[in-house]
């Protein structure tokens, strides 16, 4: 019987023909071995499904899985998650890639410490017609090179107010398999913002949380990457509608922690916090200021969907709302 990997891989992967030979060439090139790679295609059209399945059919250590339909990064996710093998599981952008010895330097902190979330605080950017690597750390607090995060939710509550950062993207980040299971944590089928509630979630689950300092991600800045596409009115709608559901995930959630249930002034805190940052998402987009002509529009899309989704929790519907109107530099209302 073939024996389990360590780590399993996975890749959503959606029309990335142009980079996912580099993407998936950096793993193969890893210094640590003991994993399976998951390829998970969300109905491409450009031919990455068959590109991978030609490259790497001898390496029995990859897997391509198709999805009958293009469903979204989440989907894919989840897909993959559902398919694992490994004790530890991590995510790739497809566009993306790993420095060398990354791998090894995260597992070896898995083996030695038991942790059910690591996190390589920051990543590189690479810019699509430059060789050099620009190191971008996370903003989020003063670490040493290896750190565990204190077990006292309060302390935690803290760091996740004090910076987004601790609740950022999934791809620089490896995540023990028993504990996802455990607590049912999984990606939630949205436009925008899935990684954040999942990280979220994690930091408040997990008994052992890991943040070392030691950058291995690459990031590619592209000109075609989803983050970087041109964004339009339908888009904002979609990413605020997303927003206000994500939100009314996260307060039920935040019902479910003890430490919220005895402290409801701090899940009043986490709920402003996020909710405001999670709204104002666009604003990486380039989308922001709204065009003049559109901010009647979605100011009247955002206050019907506050009133109905939120309608029995004023403080969030004022608090939201106040947000979004600031960022379209309305001010307040």
């Amino acid at each position: 019987m073939q024996q389990k990997p360590l780590l399993s891989i996975i890749v959503p992967m959606y029309n990335r023909r142009r980079y996912i030979m580099e993407c998936v060439n950096s793993i193969r090139q890893q210094t640590f071995a003991d994993w399976e790679l998951i390829l998970v295609d969300d109905a491409s059209t450009d031919g990455t499904p068959a590109l991978c399945k030609a490259a790497f059919c001898g390496d029995r250590r990859i897997k391509v899985v198709m999805q009958a339909q293009n469903q979204g990064v989440s989907a894919a996710r989840n897909r993959g998650l559902e398919l694992a093998q490994g004790e530890y599981v991590t995510f790739v952008d497809s566009d993306d890639f790993l420095l060398a010895d990354g791998l090894q330097h995260m597992m070896g902190i898995a083996l030695a410490h038991q942790p059910d979330v690591i996190w390589s605080m920051g990543r590189y950017y690479k810019k699509a017609a430059q060789e050099e690597l620009l190191p971008a750390p996370d903003e989020a607090g003063d670490m040493q090179d290896l750190a565990e995060l204190s077990p006292d939710i309060g302390e935690r509550v803290q760091l996740v107010y004090a910076s987004p950062a601790w609740i950022g993207a999934v791809w620089n980040r490896i995540y023990r398999r028993q504990f996802l299971k455990e607590n049912q944590l999984r990606f939630e089928l949205l436009s925008a913002n899935e990684d954040t509630l999942f990280n979220f979630l994690c930091v408040f689950h997990a008994r052992k949380y890991m943040v070392t300092t030691k950058l291995y991600y690459v990031y590619r800045l592209s000109d075609d990457s989803i983050l970087r596409q041109d964004k339009n009115l339908d888009h904002l709608m979609r990413h605020v509608q997303d927003t206000f559901k994500l939100s009314a995930i996260l307060w039920r959630s935040l019902q479910a922690i003890p430490y919220f249930q005895q402290y409801p002034k701090a899940a009043d805190k986490v709920m402003e916090k996020l909710s405001g940052y999670m709204l104002e998402m666009p604003q990486h987009w380039g989308f922001y200021p709204t065009p003049p002509e559109h901010r009647q529009t979605v100011a009247d899309c955002v206050r019907d969907a506050l009133t109905a989704d939120f309608g029995d929790k004023a403080w969030l519907v004022q608090y939201l709302y106040r947000q979004f109107m600031e960022s379209q530099g309305r001010g307040r209302t």
